[in-house]
């Protein structure tokens, strides 16, 4: 796709396919119509600025982040941002694995009462319904 002068002024750092789906979106018809367009207007030497934002950002947040893991531009971003999610606490695994049990105790006494039985839906007497 050749992407024109209007949208890389906008988006100085997209790409062909970025600028199709950005295409897509703009034509859909169920896309809201503005009369004003914008963009990030994000250049390449504004990267490394933005990474040392995100990281801060995560620092002072208690964020783990992956400083001097790999010295490429993802170097020094947060954790969350790369990576599975930690591990829940141990009050949160206590605290499901308290739930789970009392699921298990619930549906062991729906086995011992033979299940709900579905009951029959009240009788409607003519006249009444939506009084």
């Amino acid at each position: 796709m050749i992407i024109d002068g209007r949208t890389r002024e906008r988006h100085p750092l997209i790409t062909g396919a970025g600028a199709e789906m950005l295409e897509r979106l703009r034509e859909h018809p169920d896309a809201p119509r503005f009369n004003h367009a914008t963009g990030d207007r994000l250049r390449e030497e504004d990267l490394p600025l933005l990474e040392s934002y995100r990281a801060a950002i995560a620092n002072e947040r208690g964020i783990p982040t992956l400083a001097g893991a790999g010295g490429g531009v993802d170097d020094g971003a947060p954790i969350c941002a790369r990576a599975a999610p930690p591990r829940p606490s141990a009050a949160t695994r206590a605290q499901r694995q308290r739930k789970s049990g009392a699921s298990r105790r619930w549906g062991a006494l729906r086995e011992r009462q033979g299940r709900f039985k579905a009951s029959p839906p009240p009788a409607i007497r003519a006249g009444t319904a939506g009084a």
